[in-house]
């Protein structure tokens, strides 16, 4: 028997199939109802566009998932499964993505400002002209990741893995990478100027 929690979750699985426009009105019309959807199977699903601000998604399953110019913002995508997922444009500023797989991941041009990222799985995902401004990276692997022309500015990579990384004209100003491995990383015009790259 499903308890009623469980309803809630089926129920919004139901309405996110209605589509993005029935879903986004949906959404507009009260943006203070609790969405959960922790825990759920959302593999796979076409999800572009669709508005998932202040969402509960964490340890839900969305590996492969299309979200590109999703609305995630302030969402809770803590330990979430995003391999392979296609979030180009998304923007998940203020979220909180601590200890999440977002291995091999497209993340290409997303808004990624003031968001917890720490212990997070970006093993050769790409970042490129991603921004990322004041954001927690702390203790990531990043290992093969395209980070080219991405902003971070003013972010914390402390003991992030950088290895083999491709940092080309990427903005690291005023960013704390002390501890970090940038063993192999492309450095072509990376800008590290006022950061912290101390051992």
């Amino acid at each position: 028997m499903l308890q009623e929690n469980d309803r809630d979750k089926e129920a919004f699985i139901q309405m996110m199939d209605k589509g993005v426009r029935d879903w986004n009105l949906w959404r507009m019309e009260d943006h203070s109802r609790r969405i959960n959807l922790s825990g759920m199977d959302l593999s796979g699903m076409d999800l572009s566009g669709y508005d998932l601000m202040y969402a509960n998604l964490s340890k839900v399953n969305m590996a492969n998932c299309n979200l590109s110019k999703a609305d995630i913002r302030s969402a809770d995508l803590s330990f979430a499964d995003l391999r392979d997922a296609d979030l180009s444009g998304a923007d998940l500023s203020r979220s909180d993505l601590s200890g999440a797989n977002l291995s091999g991941a497209d993340l290409g041009g997303a808004r990624m400002m003031d968001t917890t990222m720490r212990e997070v799985n970006l093993r050769k995902a790409n970042l490129e002209g991603a921004w990322l401004f004041r954001s927690e990276i702390s203790h990531s692997d990043l290992s093969g990741t395209n980070l080219s022309g991405a902003r971070l500015e003013g972010s914390k990579l402390w003991r992030a893995d950088l290895t083999g990384a491709d940092l080309t004209g990427a903005k690291f100003s005023n960013a704390d990478l002390r501890k970090a491995e940038l063993m192999d990383a492309i450095l072509t015009d990376t800008n590290l100027e006022n950061a912290k790259v101390l051992v």
